[in-house]
């Protein structure tokens, strides 16, 4: 057999086209997830013009942040500064056109999700032999991306659809670039900066592909006055287009409140960690999702011991760069992003544009390298590993999404035939399981209620916000205390995120419709206890309770027989 016969581009385009779809296929069943429900309610209204166009916009200012918390779309302790509005009318537009053509059927969303992800794969192979000029390489490196372990949700998910779009206007710029750089033809300068501006109208992290274009003009050039000589058409299209971006940003309140101001007292430790899981999730291909912060301290050995070698595997790349002199371009790559998404919760989904980097580089040490253990160690880890991590990745999800997704599901169909306007639904704990825990609360779960059940409206009250079991005494027919045998309230990720790792105090009171919640007890700058007082008796008819435990969602009518607060 003539393997030369295989080494052509077609070839190779359709085999990483196929592959895309072999791996991703399965999660078209998957129906919406997370942020899905909340696209699906804000697109409803966009086309019936109540809502101006941007799916990415969930509160401006302290008035909507109140209203929200007394629709109960926000969690009960959310503090008046926080903010979340993004402008990604990229992003939109393509949510848009989907809910335009298919409403809220979800399979196109995933179709569309992983064509995305294969028309990415493809146009990084033609990037990638740009530098190498070598077609099984750039194959490679194009594979070592396709069946990279940590863009799983990435491809899964419909919301996080934007690294997918912006990622793939940023390859198509830099494409255009460098063949403007080979040939000053205007049309390349024109879809250069098209698609840069494509990528920025989607996903904010575009605004540093300047600095990358940048490195790639040093390796040419080394030197600042011919950078500047010959390319300073080229960059101040993308300045200019960048102040008017940040302008713009700043003149109509957009970005995202995150941790508030504690957050920078918080963000060298926050940063070490999350680089550390990052890098293990790029290099080793570990799924970071499931990783607990605490494993630093528990396996903090571990942890040094693979930083240790994963430096000294970067070392010995580093030395190439006078051979390989991309090695630069494709470091800084993998690196660049890192401060900018040290954000809670920390998921793989971050990795995406990072990743671009670390496959050129995978590829590289396996095929021109002169290092035969590191070559074979990439192998392992960027070739045969992600085979054995994906499946773990597709079972995993299997189970925390869908299953517990169909468990909620379930408990809510068998309420909603007694369901009323006036009646008011209580969730008390959730599965301590992945993202279908405190990850995908709160937001998600006012819209998926929402988007499920919109003959309800009413409240849906999150009176807890942990992932496990809580403990419940009735004080009296209107009162409720709530704590929690290990952790205290306001210590896990989404929680600090809504809160902006606010101060509480002994005594303080959130005041809801239907409720009022005290914060009863405090140990340090933690909450121990909550008091909930209830507007009605605990046992009036119009009040249900969801509650998850002994693997199941579990209800509770206080007018039925068998309190499970006597438990507590």
């Amino acid at each position: 057999m003539n393997i030369k016969r295989f080494n052509k581009p077609s070839i190779h385009i359709a085999a990483l086209i196929l592959i895309v779809f072999a791996f991703y296929a399965h999660t078209f069943d998957s129906g919406f997830i997370f942020d899905d429900y909340i696209h699906q309610e804000l697109l409803r209204l966009m086309k019936n013009h109540e809502r101006e166009m941007n799916i990415y916009y969930f509160a401006n200012s302290p008035e909507e942040v109140a209203q929200n918390t007394k629709m109960t779309a926000l969690p009960w302790w959310t503090d008046s500064k926080w903010r979340m509005k993004y402008f990604r009318p990229v992003a939109t537009l393509s949510h848009l056109i989907d809910y335009s053509l298919w409403g809220s059927n979800p399979l196109p969303y995933h179709i569309n999700n992983v064509i995305w992800y294969a028309a990415l794969v493809v146009l990084l192979y033609l990037f990638y032999y740009l530098f190498c000029n070598h077609l099984t390489m750039a194959f490679c490196g194009a594979l070592v991306f396709a069946i990279e372990p940590c863009h799983y949700l990435t491809v899964l998910w419909p919301a996080n659809r934007t690294d997918l779009i912006c990622a793939t206007f940023m390859i198509v710029s830099f494409i255009c670039y460098i063949r403007l750089f080979e040939n000053k033809r205007a049309l390349y300068r024109i879809l250069f900066i098209l698609s840069y501006s494509l990528a920025l109208l989607t996903k904010e992290t575009a605004f540093l592909f300047p600095i990358l274009l940048f490195a790639y003009d040093w390796i040419k050039h080394k030197s600042l006055k011919c950078i500047i000589r010959y390319h300073w058409k080229d960059y101040l299209p993308l300045l200019l287009i960048n102040a008017a971006f940040l302008t713009y940003y700043k003149v109509y309140g957009y970005g995202n409140s995150l941790y508030g101001e504690k957050f920078l007292s918080m963000y060298p430790l926050a940063f070490l960690k999350s680089t550390c899981l990052y890098l293990f999730a790029l290099f080793y291909g570990i799924v970071i999702a499931n990783l607990d912060p605490h494993v630093f301290s528990r396996y903090w050995f571990v942890v040094v011991l693979l930083l240790l070698l994963l430096f000294f595997m970067l070392h010995l790349i580093w030395t190439q760069r006078k051979q390989y002199p991309e090695i630069g371009l494709f470091m800084l790559w993998t690196f660049l992003l890192l401060p900018l998404i040290v954000v809670p919760p920390i998921h793989d989904r971050h990795l995406l544009i990072p990743s671009i980097g670390y496959a050129y580089l995978a590829a590289l040490v396996i095929f021109k390298f002169e290092k035969k253990k590191l070559a074979l160690f990439f192998i392992t880890i960027s070739l045969f590993f992600p085979l054995i991590a994906n499946s773990i990745q597709a079972k995993v999800y299997e189970v925390a999404v869908k299953s517990n997704f169909t468990r909620l599901y379930n408990a809510l169909d068998e309420i909603v035939t007694h369901k009323t306007s006036q009646d008011r639904l209580f969730f008390l704990n959730f599965p301590k399981v992945t993202h279908a825990g405190e990850n995908y609360m709160y937001l998600d779960l006012y819209f998926i209620i929402l988007h499920r059940y919109p003959q309800w409206k009413a409240p849906v009250y999150i009176l807890s916000p942990f992932d496990d079991r809580v403990s419940i005494q009735k004080l009296d027919n209107y009162r409720i205390r709530i704590s929690h045998p290990i952790r205290f309230y306001f210590e896990t990720n989404m929680e600090k995120t809504f809160s902006l790792n606010r101060t509480f105090s002994e005594g303080e009171i959130f005041l809801l419709p239907d409720l009022k919640i005290t914060i009863d007890e405090m140990e340090g700058e933690k909450v121990k206890f909550l008091e909930v007082e209830f507007v009605k008796p605990i046992d009036n008819p119009h009040y249900y309770f969801l509650f998850f435990d002994e693997g199941r969602w579990q209800r509770w009518y206080p007018q039925e027989k068998g309190n499970p607060f006597s438990k507590g």
